[in-house]
């Protein structure tokens, strides 16, 4: 009897390996979107968490800081408690010199919302340079504006 070179044990062999192959480089293909994409979203929530932590824990530096003389942006006296002059000043500086915010909190890569409303969703200040913001990741804090109730939404995007 003569062996033969291929067989059809050997084409069903190296189909079945192919076909497990390509299944496997599939799953890990897949597998690494998902990981990338929910380490960028976890990322951009600290980004974005860490945005209005500084802006409504700290006064800023120096504390009475104003949109030409800055080291640290805050927008609160007391923790929480919104100063309205500090607001302003922040406003000020998101329309004449965008970049420099991004740059205050380091995120000069991103872009940044920022909405202050009160409780029954009138909006009192909304900030969004790239449009629609359903996609963003947004972090809220409630707050207290003109001794009023509001919150503070701040997004990082991508």
């Amino acid at each position: 009897m003569k062996s033969q070179f291929f067989s059809i044990e050997a084409l069903l062999n190296i189909t079945l390996f192919t076909t497990i192959f390509l299944m496997v480089l599939f799953i890990i293909n897949s597998k690494s979107k998902e990981f990338t994409e929910s380490t960028v979203e976890d990322y951009l929530m600290v980004n974005s968490n860490n945005v209005i932590n500084l802006l409504t824990l700290t006064s800023g530096y120096p504390r009475t800081w104003n949109s030409t003389n800055y080291s640290d942006l805050g927008i609160c006296d007391s923790p929480k408690i919104i100063n309205p002059k500090k607001l302003s000043n922040f406003v000020t500086l998101l329309n004449n010199n965008y970049s420099k915010v991004l740059e205050s909190f380091s995120i000069e890569a991103y872009k940044l919302y920022f909405s202050l409303e009160y409780l029954n969703g009138t909006k009192i200040i909304e900030y969004k340079p790239f449009g629609d913001v359903k996609n963003v990741l947004i972090s809220k804090r409630k707050v207290l504006y003109n001794n009023y109730p509001a919150i503070l939404k701040v997004g990082v995007i991508n």
